[in-house]
């Protein structure tokens, strides 16, 4: 009996250790070294007297670097648009303030997008021509599968006026409403599923985007783990798959040029007639400090592929790294492990940078809401006592910055009557993420607008999938991309922005009024 105790232990304890050998070897590692110059960490804090801040973590080396593009850039302006800041500057009226040295990057990126439409918006009145409409923001959410319905909208849109049809926008001061999110766009963010859009909206290939969503069967996004294996693997879908498709997508395959080299030369060769984004932002999170990461993917791809020159594979697993680490749902999927430059920490002196990085969406769906509060500073900048102020510009001088937000998913979690006879912890797990996920999506829009109370916002969801046939059930259980369906929603988001049956393009996310918070999260 004691020789059959011991001989049970040991296969026992070769059984474990095999586990533990399985479940390390399941984690996605990635090389990203250039990725240090262009991240920095978010930290969330609630302050003693009540108030919410966030604090932008970086080291010596990043702040740095950052001071010396913000120099870099600031002088390109001036270079390139030397007449028009001179045209503002000998103006009685027009006098500017200047904007705040910030260290957030996503901030300094709407910073300079301003000091661009400003210098422009002047020299064009000045010139009796129609000056430029200001700079937007485009915002893409988490959401999985459901990305397919975003680019099927996205299409749509670009292929369209993009007339925002919604007539009951109420703002203070307000622009035309007759924009094209996607041209007057001048900077993207993605998290999750929007920081694979994201990649395509940088190259304005819709097209691209489309397919990248529809062309592929289930099995070619991510692997299904069944039995005992995602106990062994320490998740239930591996998206090793998915990495493939970026990687070869971002080189070029199947007679398609590669799209790494299409963004790369888009953002070394930005004409002012050129459509689209020029800065682009990715969100993920710190597995091991667990704080918000905010990656400023043009300046990445600008400084990983110079002018002039092909991608190289290396190139390609550097963005992959960034856009799958955003994606990385934790306990669904393989964790990804990036190695990128040097830890500083003490005794680890010369040794590289390596970190675990989670789904953007576990601290928010889409970007930190700070992007909207402080494009209400940005305009601030512009309103000086003098009555001038206006008619410099040629134009009313809105809020803030208008934002496009694409929900990739509904805003409503569906009703599950099967879980009342369901008691297994799979059904249980599935559905309590439903709802988590749900309530996370819907508080990180509501964000924006309590940042912003009464700004420009508009929002598009997926929400008309109920009542579309084939998909009103929702996504088949037990895959997180199901073909059939996503081909459903691409079908359904051409239909939403080609605005059929009458239906508006945007919802207009309702401005707070008289101190209501309850109203700043509906849809009109």
């Amino acid at each position: 009996m004691r020789f059959w105790h011991k001989g049970l232990t040991a296969v026992l304890a070769i059984a474990l250790s095999g586990c533990a050998t399985l479940q390390r070897d399941r984690t996605i590692n990635l090389e990203c070294p250039a990725l240090e110059r262009h991240m920095q960490e978010v930290v969330f804090d609630l302050q003693p007297d009540g108030s919410l801040s966030s604090v932008v973590v970086i080291g010596a080396a990043a702040r740095n670097e950052i001071m010396r593009a913000e120099a870099a850039a600031r002088n390109e302006i001036m270079r390139a648009e030397a007449a028009a800041q001179n045209e503002i500057m000998r103006s009685e009226n027009a006098e500017i303030s200047p904007a705040s040295v910030d260290y957030d990057l996503l901030s300094r990126a709407m910073t300079n997008a301003v000091d661009r439409w400003s210098a422009s918006s002047v020299f064009e009145n000045n010139n009796r021509r129609t000056p430029p409409t200001p700079p937007a923001i485009l915002i893409l959410s988490g959401g999985g599968q459901w990305g397919a319905f975003g680019a099927g909208y996205l299409r749509s849109l670009s292929n369209s006026d993009d007339t925002i049809q919604s007539s009951n926008i109420v703002t203070s001061t307000s622009i035309r409403s007759d924009e094209n999110a996607i041209r007057n766009s001048d900077t993207v963010t993605g998290i999750s599923t929007g920081a694979i859009q994201t990649l395509f909206v940088l190259a304005d290939d819709y097209d691209g985007l489309y397919d990248a969503y529809t062309a592929h069967e289930t099995e070619e996004y991510a692997r299904v783990y069944s039995g005992i294996q995602p106990l062994i693997n320490g998740s239930r879908y591996s998206i090793r798959p998915l990495l493939g498709l970026l990687r070869a997508r971002l080189m070029g395959s199947d007679g398609k040029p590669s799209l790494l080299s299409v963004i790369a030369h888009r953002l070394h060769h930005r004409t002012d007639d050129m459509r689209g984004p020029r800065d682009a932002f990715v969100g993920m999170v710190n597995a091991r400090t667990g704080n918000f990461v905010e990656v400023d993917l043009s300046e990445l791809i600008r400084d990983i592929v110079p002018d002039g020159e092909q991608p190289s594979a290396e190139d390609a697993e550097c963005v992959a790294a960034v856009v799958l680490a955003s994606s990385a749902i934790p306990v669904n999927f393989e964790p990804v492990s990036i190695t990128y430059g040097k830890d500083e920490s003490e005794g680890k002196d010369e040794s590289e940078r390596r970190d675990v990085f989670y789904d953007g969406g576990v601290r928010q769906s889409v970007f930190l809401n700070h992007i909207t509060s402080r494009s209400i500073a940005q305009m601030e900048r512009f309103r000086q006592p003098s009555t001038g102020r206006r008619e410099a510009f040629g134009q009313p001088l809105p809020d803030s910055l208008p934002f496009y937000v694409i929900r990739n998913g509904p805003s409503t979690v569906r009703d599950m009557a099967e879980i009342n006879d369901k008691h297994d912890i799979l059904s249980a797990a599935e559905r309590g993420y439903s709802i988590i996920v749900n309530q996370s999506e819907v508080m990180a829009v509501c964000s924006l607008r309590l940042g912003n109370p009464s700004g420009q916002i508009w929002v598009q969801t997926a929400d008309r999938y109920r009542t579309t046939p084939g998909l009103e059930t929702g996504p088949p259980p037990g895959s997180p991309f199901n073909a059939d369906f996503m081909d459903g929603l691409a079908a359904l988001g051409k239909e939403v922005g080609n605005g059929a049956n009458g239906q508006p393009r945007w919802l207009t996310l309702q401005p707070i009024q008289g101190g209501q918070p309850s109203s700043g999260c509906v849809l009109q």
